[in-house]
């Protein structure tokens, strides 16, 4: 086995320091437009991944020139495409008026959310 600088190696403190690749939580839909959802981390996600309860929709949001694109995949309609409030070190967003279901903040539906950084 080859003879590694210790400098290559973090140290166990570093290890036990550092913040999760991964932040996962729940949310109950409310058909409102550019909801916040806090994901209380204080770093911006690279991309969050949204699953409806019931797994009709699934949905991919990601930073893109100053907004947040959604992309959603329904099994019973085409991929769907909004454009929603940037996301933050604190919240990300959800919800636009052209299809609350597809842009995953519809009444009466429970989402699951990874945000990935």
């Amino acid at each position: 086995m080859a003879d590694y600088p210790s400098a290559w190696l973090p140290s166990l403190s570093t290890w036990m320091q550092a913040k999760p690749a991964t932040l996962e939580g729940n949310y109950a839909g409310n058909n409102s437009a550019n909801r916040a959802i806090n994901h209380a981390d204080g770093r911006v996600p690279r991309l969050v991944v949204i699953i409806a309860g019931d797994a009709s929709v699934t949905a991919f949001l990601k930073n893109y020139n100053g907004s947040a694109l959604m992309t959603s995949l329904a099994a019973a309609a085409a991929v769907a495409g909004y454009i929603l409030t940037k996301m933050t070190g604190a919240n990300f967003y959800v919800g636009n008026a052209a299809s609350y279901a597809l842009s995953m903040n519809a009444t009466g539906t429970n989402y699951y959310w990874m945000a990935i950084y």
